[in-house]
């Protein structure tokens, strides 16, 4: 006898997430692209396929999402154009560039991915 099994891609499916984030959004549904947006938007995710960043300008806005926050092993990775993504901060952890590029002069962000330093004192 052979012992057939696999892990899980994630702890957690991505069907039951895309439909709420669909609903969340479901008022900007037909914008396709994200230029269209009040202010315009790109969303990271990492591309499994290439270890490369990629910044979505364009598509189904509620699955990019879901690939932009699909932390490996929590949650399934999301499977756009043949290609497989997860959270962009798996290959860029503050991605400010995208925001240069697009034009801005000033950009605020803040690195959660920054090691906490304290000051020790040791006296003796």
């Amino acid at each position: 006898n052979e012992l057939n099994f696999s892990l899980p891609k994630g702890l957690k499916g991505n069907r039951e997430t895309y439909l709420v984030v669909k609903d969340l959004l479901k008022n900007y549904a037909n914008i396709k692209n994200f230029d269209d947006f009040p202010i315009p938007l790109r969303i990271i995710a990492t591309n499994l396929n290439t270890g490369e960043t990629k910044a979505f300008s364009k598509g189904d806005i509620s699955k990019i999402l879901i690939a932009s926050m699909a932390i490996p092993t929590i949650f399934e990775p999301v499977e756009i154009d043949g290609n497989i993504y997860v959270d962009g901060l798996v290959s860029r952890n503050l991605p400010v560039e995208e925001a240069y590029d697009m034009g801005a002069d000033l950009v605020v962000a803040s690195d959660i991915g920054a090691p906490i330093v304290k000051k020790i004192i040791i006296i003796f």
